[in-house]
């Protein structure tokens, strides 16, 4: 059950779209990450009692998984590209892991090896055409129940820059289906986020006004500042290159866990500044 469990959590976090403007997806580009990137390893909110009951059934939510994904490659490939990354896949798991000698007895290996060691391409396989699949109109489960929006803490018109998050232009391809609920829903949760880069001089004064300017048309509760401290080095994604603390930088490996990269022609969900691995 524990093991189930994991898997659901892996497979089906809750979704979660990110707007960000041009500027702040430049703060973390010098370290090769995306605001996606930086966002995903703050993704498990724990230490919560919320009641919740469906039907007959209730629980209590101790902790909750966020998925976050931009929100203009929310949307499921063309099958075409679908067919051709998987093939990629089968092509290269086949040249990694295959074989020319026979097995003397194939009923016993299979039974007495583990699941990874007799199909060693199929959880690679698995995992890519699961993804691929995401985003359709049916399926309300890769459907957002949020937006995250996100901009530079000194950016000097916020209120203006929120309503161009906001527009419809930058809504996904679900929305324009209308099988959820519009951005500008009440009930499409939103949260804006000023990102302070406190080291590029990003003066607190300027990120306080900011967010009381946004907190008085959108909620307090609905508006924060994230710091974080970039650098110049371009030494590959995450390194030495951003902390929400000042305890010093955070690991590269951090990031490099959490991203997932786009899809040839865009989708599925993906941050262009990760590229596809089969």
């Amino acid at each position: 059950m524990e093991q189930l469990r994991s898997w659901i959590k892996e497979r089906y976090p809750v979704p979660v779209a990110v707007y960000s403007t041009p500027a702040a997806e430049a703060l973390l580009a010098t370290a090769g990450l995306c605001v996606v990137d930086f966002l995903r390893p703050l993704c498990l909110v724990n230490q919560l009692s919320v009641p919740m009951r469906v039907g007959e059934f209730s629980c209590r939510v101790q902790e909750l998984q966020l998925g976050l994904y931009p929100g203009h490659s929310m949307y499921q490939p063309k099958p075409e590209v679908i067919d051709e990354s998987l093939t990629q896949v089968l092509s290269v798991q086949a040249h990694r892991h295959a074989k020319l000698q026979a097995l003397p007895d194939l009923v016993h290996y299979v039974q007495s090896e583990s699941p990874e060691a007799v199909n060693p391409w199929y959880f690679k396989y698995q995992h890519r055409f699961v993804r691929l699949l995401k985003f359709t109109d049916h399926e309300t489960l890769d459907h957002p129940v949020a937006g995250l929006f996100v901009m530079p803490a000194d950016t000097s018109h916020p209120l203006q820059v929120a309503a161009k998050l906001l527009a419809p232009e930058q809504q996904l391809p679900l929305h324009a289906t209308d099988s959820m609920l519009p951005i500008k829903d009440p009930m499409f949760a939103k949260h804006f986020v000023l990102l302070q880069d406190k080291a590029a001089g990003m003066e607190d004064g300027k990120a306080l006004s900011n967010l009381a300017t946004l907190s008085n048309t959108y909620g307090t509760a609905n508006c924060s500042i994230l710091k974080l401290y970039s650098s110049s080095n371009k030494g590959g994604a995450g390194a030495a290159a951003a902390a929400v603390t000042a305890s010093g930088a955070v690991p590269a490996a951090v990031f490099q866990a959490c991203r997932s990269a786009v899809v040839p022609g865009g989708g599925a969900g993906g941050c262009s500044t990760c590229v596809l691995r089969h």
